[in-house]
């Protein structure tokens, strides 16, 4: 009950605590951090969705975004936390992009 089980098979069922190194683990404030390095003036809130540190959601505010479609917001997104995607710290990223403009209109309500 209330327990997912690991992609990687030699962890076995996890929580927090039964992850094996901690080097696997990524808040969702150094997730935040990672997001906001897309640009100047990136905003980022990030969720942890189940408690296992590996299923996120994030809402993410930057003028980077002007002029993109929202595939291509998402991708330059995914493109700042590939690595951890790669390695398994994230494993799920759900998320809602917004210039600020955009953010003004419909975000912020």
């Amino acid at each position: 009950m209330g327990r997912t089980l690991c992609p990687k098979g030699d962890r076995g069922w996890l929580g927090v605590k039964h992850r094996a190194k901690a080097m696997d683990i990524m808040t969702p404030e150094q997730l935040q951090k990672r997001i906001e390095v897309l640009g100047p003036g990136t905003r980022a809130q990030v969720t942890d969705l189940t408690g296992t540190l590996d299923h996120y959601q994030a809402t993410v505010v930057s003028p980077a975004f002007e002029g993109k479609l929202m595939i291509e917001q998402h991708r330059m997104v995914m493109a700042t936390v590939q690595k951890e995607i790669d390695s398994g710290e994230v494993h799920a990223l759900t998320m809602k992009t917004y210039t600020p403009a955009q953010w003004e209109k419909f975000g912020s309500k």
